[in-house]
């Protein structure tokens, strides 16, 4: 089957458009949902509908598996914004808090951000950035350098 072959987001796409799933607001983690999108062989096939998005949420064991990214404006269900993969950001630490340094998962709910923990969560924890300061609980805020 012939194709065209085309790259849709390279490595260093930085920001993307989405579709958000429900009301997402600035400065939320996001998370991928499934969408009906069909593509075919042609780049012209892909829009900013073809990915969609939800504000993150789950649980700390199983929420970093699918956050990729931040959205970068309030948007309404059905509609499009403009997600944040890469970049420094600023979001709450969580109750473990976070050093300087560390890779840092989502916890699953408001944003927050902990170091990665040990046990069966380390083994299965993906960071979804590094904290480039820190903070000691859940009153806190860290600056993170988002890598999703």
């Amino acid at each position: 089957m012939a194709y065209y072959k085309a790259v849709i987001l390279d490595d260093y796409a930085l920001k993307f458009t989405a579709q958000a799933g429900g009301v997402v607001s600035g400065g939320d983690l996001v998370m991928y949902t499934s969408t009906n999108v069909t593509l075919g062989s042609d780049a012209s096939a892909y829009t900013g509908k073809t990915i969609g998005i939800l504000k993150a949420s789950g649980t700390a064991a199983t929420a970093h598996e699918s956050t990729f990214g931040m959205a970068l404006a309030n948007a309404g269900s059905a509609s499009g914004v403009a997600v944040l993969s890469q970049g420094l950001v600023i979001l709450p630490a969580g109750s473990n808090g976070v050093s300087g340094g560390q890779p840092v998962v989502f916890v699953g709910y408001a944003n927050m951000v902990e170091k990665i923990g040990t046990g069966s969560l380390a083994a299965t924890a993906y960071p979804i950035g590094r904290a480039l300061t820190g903070a000691t609980d859940n009153t806190g805020f860290v600056l993170v350098r988002l890598n999703c």
